[in-house]
């Protein structure tokens, strides 16, 4: 369907920010994000980290490098079909051997992902098991189901 977002790259083109959060003595947690050169390098984001670190009473116990790729948002850009809400969704669920959860929603699903004319998501849809196929490949979770989701009816959840 529509995209107009850049294709990502190895490194991504983009604006780069760092995200970090923090717990303080008493359990409240905070989470700062910033936007920084697209030139930083991990050594340069690191030193800053450790200074940040140096210099507040909280533990950082988390640090995030994300490339955000954009274009304009036009609902021009978007197909109008049936599932055509970003709300409607097919949500997908994995676990890895870790029995780590993983999940993933597929916002305004295309038709062909649903078995005929039910809202159960389609085993031999072949955009639902590319999607699925790497979702898996992303997070190494097995065990994929998925179930739409939005509607008041129920439906069931399909196992891959």
């Amino acid at each position: 369907m529509p995209r107009t977002v850049p294709t990502v790259s190895d490194p991504p083109a983009g604006d780069k920010f760092v995200s970090m959060s923090l717990i303080d003595s008493s359990g409240d947690r905070k989470s700062v994000s910033f936007e920084v050169s697209d030139a930083a390098t991990s050594v340069q984001i690191e030193a800053f980290v450790a200074a940040v670190a140096a210099a507040t009473n909280a533990n950082i116990y988390e640090v995030r490098i994300t490339q955000k790729l954009t274009s304009p948002a036009k609902a021009s850009d978007a197909t109008q079909a049936l599932e055509n809400s970003v709300h409607d969704a097919i949500v997908v669920h994995a676990k890895d051997a870790l029995n780590n959860s993983f999940r993933y929603w597929i916002p305004a699903p295309i038709r062909n992902n649903f078995s005929g004319d039910t809202d159960n998501p389609d085993a031999a849809s072949a955009e639902l098991l590319a999607t699925l196929t790497a979702f898996e490949t992303l997070t190494n979770a097995t065990g994929i189901t998925s179930r739409f989701n939005e509607r008041v009816e129920k439906n069931e959840a399909t196992s891959f």
